[in-house]
């Protein structure tokens, strides 16, 4: 994305209470991300697409307050969520404040890559969405050496999360992440 289409968003983000949908290409680098902070009230926002072009160096590690996650203005009305490619630290309090949510696709490196959202976090996230029609999920490998959280899932019924909505499932990748939680 160049200089100038990077000012034409940040521009736009200035009028975020009136934004729908954001679809972008990850190919902005992390001050872009920093410099969208400060616009925190996306009332009105339907749509999120982010996704990072496959062959990318590294993951995009998203600021933890994008779109003003878990604050009085955050977004409450979404109802399709495309991460890709990127890790989004405040995604379980996104979930939680998206009781409208029918699309969820998570790609890879949104749950496993720089920095970690443990199963049981999901699945508790995912119990709000009981609209959700449609989950995919992809994960990459990740060491359980590095995430002990891993060794813990079990299959009590308590981890059980119910999405009565639901009618499309795909898991794809790590299945040592999915256990039994989700």
């Amino acid at each position: 994305m160049s200089s100038e289409q990077m000012a034409d968003v940040v521009a736009a983000f200035e009028h975020s209470s009136r934004i729908r949908e954001i679809t972008l290409p990850i190919t902005i680098d992390h001050p872009f991300w920093r410099l969208t902070n400060e616009y925190k009230s996306f009332l009105e926002l339907e749509h999120l697409a982010l996704s990072v072009v496959y062959d990318y160096p590294f993951p995009i590690v998203l600021p933890r307050e994008f779109l003003g996650v878990g604050g009085p203005t955050g977004p409450r009305r979404l109802r399709n969520i495309l991460l890709n490619g990127l890790y989004f630290p405040s995604l379980p309090q996104l979930l939680l404040s998206s009781q409208d949510l029918v699309s969820l696709h998570l790609g890879h490196h949104t749950l496993t890559c720089n920095g970690f959202i443990s199963p049981e976090v999901l699945s508790t996230s995912l119990s709000a969405t009981t609209q959700l029609e449609y989950l995919h999920i992809n994960c990459l490998p990740v060491h359980a050496e590095s995430h002990p959280e891993l060794r813990s899932i079990n299959s009590s019924a308590l981890n059980l999360v119910v999405l009565p909505a639901l009618t499309h499932f795909h898991f794809g990748g790590f299945i040592d992440y999915m256990g039994t939680s989700i």
